[in-house]
Formats: structure tokens, sequence, C-alpha cells
């Protein structure tokens, strides 16, 4: 039976044993088990999670958009669908979440069947290798990378479809309202889906809600450390 690595023998938690000298009973052999399970499917649960939320943005975005049929105005939002799992997960769950999410747009897109993964799978790969460049913790930053995205996104797309079109000069001002609406869109909604996709962490209990770089706890845990700062200085 193995253990953790960030566990000892005995089931307690290495940085406890080294700081405080905590030391828990030995456990049983079931109780290592489910300790063990939970950590290898930590990752799947986390994947899931991220892509539940993504579920939810695909539903708004297809009732919105339906919506929006007697304005013929089409909103694309698939950049927000990458970057917060891009930035924030380790490579295999922010990819797992990217592909699921990518396989949903398929499945109502007129497009061949597999444009909108291999799309989002590219599109993560590039911002998970730069995401040590740019402010990521930032919800700023991150809006700025998704409407950098969304807008790379929505050009390739909207290249590899208009060559099938009769016509590719007369729908380009259409195609440039929809991009405009869709990045004014993603402005206005991203802060709030970050906000979702953070929490959605701290209630799967697959993050702390204390170091949620999201979480209301942090940001006054961040100013009153900012205010100890201010009068230690003073």
């Amino acid at each position: 039976m193995t253990i953790p690595e960030s566990f000892d023998r005995s089931g307690t938690p290495h940085c406890l044993r080294r700081s405080f000298g905590i030391s828990f009973k030995p456990l049983s052999s079931s109780a290592i088990s489910l300790l063990t399970l939970n950590t290898r499917l930590q990752p799947a649960r986390r994947a899931l999670v991220l892509f539940l939320t993504l579920l939810l943005l695909w539903i708004l975005v297809a009732e919105l958009n339906h919506a929006l049929t007697g304005l013929r105005v089409y909103l694309y939002v698939g950049g927000l669908f990458i970057i917060y799992v891009a930035l924030t997960q380790p490579l295999r769950v922010g990819l797992a979440a990217s592909l699921l999410a990518g396989l949903i747009c398929d499945a109502t897109s007129p497009t061949r069947f597999g444009t909108q993964v291999l799309l989002f799978v590219a599109t993560h790969l590039v911002v998970f290798n730069l995401r040590d460049r740019v402010p990521r913790h930032d919800t700023v930053g991150r809006v700025v990378v998704t409407l950098l995205a969304n807008l790379g996104l929505f050009l390739v797309f909207s290249f590899t479809q208009i060559s099938l079109s009769p016509a590719p000069a007369a729908i380009w001002p259409r195609l440039l309202v929809d991009l405009l609406c869709s990045q004014i869109f993603i402005a206005l909604i991203a802060p709030w889906f970050f906000a979702l996709q953070a929490h959605a962490l701290v209630m799967g209990n697959l993050e702390n809600p204390e170091s949620s770089p999201l979480g209301s706890s942090g940001k006054i845990r961040t100013a009153k450390k900012r205010n100890l700062d201010t009068g230690k200085t003073a």
C-alpha cells in the first residue's frame, strides 16, 4: 500500500511534523487506501469541476445567442473557455478541461467536428507556456489575456470558414460587428466567470478558501497586510 509523498507512514502531513512536531496514530490500511485514492483522483475531480463551469458558460452563451438571433449578432467567447484553466491549473488538468470544452462547442457548431477542439488545445498550450510572463494572478491581466486569445481564435476560426462562403467580402462587416460585441461581452463577464471557477474549486474541496486568488478572504488578508506594512513604514 503506497502513501502519498506529502504524508509519512502514520498519515501525518510532513509540514505538520517539521513545523510543530505533530504526529497522528498510524492509519489503518483502509484509511491509507482511501487517502491514496483521493490523492490520485484529485486531478480528475478538478478537471470535472472546471468542466462543469465551462458547461454552464456554454449554456448561457448559447441561450444569449439564441436571443440575439433577431439582431443578427453572434457572440464568440472561445478565449473565455481556456484562459483560467491555462493560467492557473496544471497542464493535464487544464488540457482535459479545454478539450472537453472544445467538444461541447463542436457539438453545436456548423463547422467540421474537431475544429474547436484543435483551436482550444493549441491556444491552451501557447498560453500555458507563456503564463509565467503575464500577470496571471491579477484579474485585469487575465481579462486582457482572454481578450487577446479570443481575438486570435476568432480570426483563425473566421479565416478557416470564410473561404466556404460564395461572397467572402460581404461577410467581413458582420464579422467585425460580432467580434466587437464578443470582446465587450467578455470584458464584462470575465471577472465574474473567473470568480465562479475559483469558488467552484473551493466548494469542491480542491483549493483552500484562504489561498483562493479571487476569494474574499484573500482580498481581506491582502488589505490587512498592506495596512500593517504601511503602519510599519510610517
